[in-house]
């Protein structure tokens, strides 16, 4: 029942979903939007509309790791608040050979930004868009952990450049990895 399209040249995609869970379930629209932190203008717009967000880094550079925490703190700035519901994500994880941060690192990172005692937690996924490994259930998990209004959620993907941003997004929806960047300018519509 993944009925989806997108918005030609942009890097809207919209998906209407039905989620059923033991615990709970729902039915809702996402719009996914991927975010790079050099568009300054944009970031804030993103984090502003944003109802969960995804902080995504690759397992195999120590630097995209590092960077989570810069934007989860550009998060909490604009957003303006400590409970800002996100999932952070350690993608690439079928590059084991390559890797430079390990799985107990990113849970840690998680861990050190959850405050249990209030009932906020940060869930933690190691990921990988190419072998659909976590995908779904880091998806579902951001709009779990986020409030409920109606049934559209906005779910923002941050992350720096290379950490596979638009191949999870890509893979979620259309259950589809992306292999090049002709093949993702052909999907996407861009020139």
């Amino acid at each position: 029942m993944r009925d989806q399209y997108m918005r030609s040249g942009e890097h809207l995609l919209y998906t209407p979903f039905f989620y059923s869970h033991l615990s709970f379930q729902f039915e809702c629209i996402l719009t996914f939007w991927e975010c790079h932190p050099l568009f300054i203008i944009c970031v804030s717009l993103l984090y502003s509309a944003g109802d969960t967000f995804i902080l995504l880094y690759s397992i195999t550079s120590r630097s995209s790791f590092d960077e989570v925490t810069c934007f989860r703190d550009q998060l909490m700035r604009v957003k303006d608040d400590e409970y800002v519901p996100f999932v952070i994500c350690g993608n690439k994880c079928d590059l084991e050979d390559q890797r430079e941060v390990t799985a107990e690192e990113g849970i840690a990172l998680a861990r050190s930004f959850s405050k249990p005692d209030e009932g906020y937690i940060v869930p933690f996924f190691e990921t990988s868009a190419k072998c659909r490994i976590n995908i779904e259930e880091a998806f579902f998990e951001s709009c779990r952990v986020a409030p409920r209004h109606g049934s559209e959620y906005k779910v923002v993907m941050m992350g720096g450049g290379g950490v596979g941003k638009s191949a999870s997004v890509i893979q979620f929806i259309q259950n589809h990895f992306v292999d090049g960047k002709e093949e993702y300018r052909l999907l996407v519509g861009k020139q």
